[in-house]
């Protein structure tokens, strides 16, 4: 990260901040919206707006996708913002870089809509696509802070139902505890500029609606995460979730899972917004759309061996 990158990086956090008070949603998720849309989207990437059976959603498709190959995205915003649309650049340059096209579902928010809304909308949509003839051998996940927290949750409501697996997920910075108790909270609270935790326990109040925080659909870290399909966990050092990806790669070593924990140096909670802006967030989409590439790569060799379908 250059010089100039950082003081960018610094005048965008100090003048771009959204508001986040949830005392007015509507301003609350505008701002956060218009946050995200200020970078531009990767060329020759177009969006199509579709109805999932009552769940709405958009497709990032990119000049040149490639058939029998898709990636899921659950967006970020702490369960109570974000949307299709102000994740249309992030998940471009993912388009962009696997020529695959990605689909990102408009999941119920919270406090309107709490637990179980989000999984159950993300669980929904996963069907639907295999009712419609996507096989889960061409689906990889990606999700970022809540979204991929609700990433490893949707996976295991997946094998709890009886339903096919995807080839795997890449997490970025996720938020996986709504107890909001990681170590990092107090450790990282002087150099996190984007995250505190009070402000993730108001948003987990919201979303859990009065169910336990430790209810594993919620909170995944407590999830049993046996059988899951490879798992990439992308997150900065600076970040107060920090320990939310390191206890939750932990858990899906110790069940069996095979999972990849990059720690990046300097980084901020989902820094891969800025490609724009930051050679660092070029970099980590870079490696997390090479590890979702080698997914798609496998494929026919994870079949052979008599993996499940």
């Amino acid at each position: 990260m250059s010089k100039a990158q950082l003081q960018e990086l610094q005048a965008r956090f100090a003048a771009g901040r959204p508001n986040l008070d949830p005392s007015d949603l509507g301003a609350m998720r505008q701002g956060f919206e218009d946050m995200l849309t200020q970078f531009p989207v990767a060329p020759g990437v177009t969006f199509e707006k579709v109805d999932l059976d009552g769940t709405p959603a958009r497709w990032c498709i990119p000049s040149g996708a490639r058939q029998g190959r898709m990636l899921l995205y659950l967006h970020g915003g702490g369960y109570m913002v974000g949307n299709s649309k102000a994740y249309g650049p992030l998940t471009s340059e993912l388009a962009s870089r696997l020529k695959a096209r990605v689909l990102i579902p408009d999941y119920r928010l919270a406090p309107e809509n709490p637990y179980p809304a989000a999984l159950d909308d993300a669980v929904r949509v996963y069907r639907w696509l295999l009712n419609h003839g996507v096989t889960a051998q061409s689906i990889a996940v990606a999700g970022d802070s809540c979204g991929g927290g609700l990433t490893v949750a949707t996976m295991t409501a997946i094998r709890d139902a009886g339903l096919p697996l995807p080839l795997g997920a890449a997490i970025i910075s996720p938020w996986a505890d709504m107890e909001v108790s990681s170590e990092s909270f107090t450790s990282k609270a002087a150099e996190d500029q984007l995250l505190n935790s009070d402000g993730l326990r108001g948003m987990a109040g919201a979303y859990l609606g009065g169910a336990p925080p430790r209810t594993p659909g919620a909170s995944p870290i407590y999830a049993n995460l046996a059988g899951l399909p490879p798992l990439l966990i992308q997150v900065g050092s600076t970040e107060v979730l920090l320990d939310d990806s390191t206890r939750l790669a932990a858990r899906a070593g110790t069940a069996g899972v095979k999972v990849r924990l990059d720690v990046w140096p300097g980084m901020f909670h989902v820094w891969h917004a800025y490609a724009s802006l930051l050679d660092e967030a070029a970099e980590a989409l870079d490696d997390a759309a090479q590890f979702i590439e080698r997914l798609f790569a496998t494929q026919k060799k994870q079949l052979s061996a008599g993996a499940p379908a």
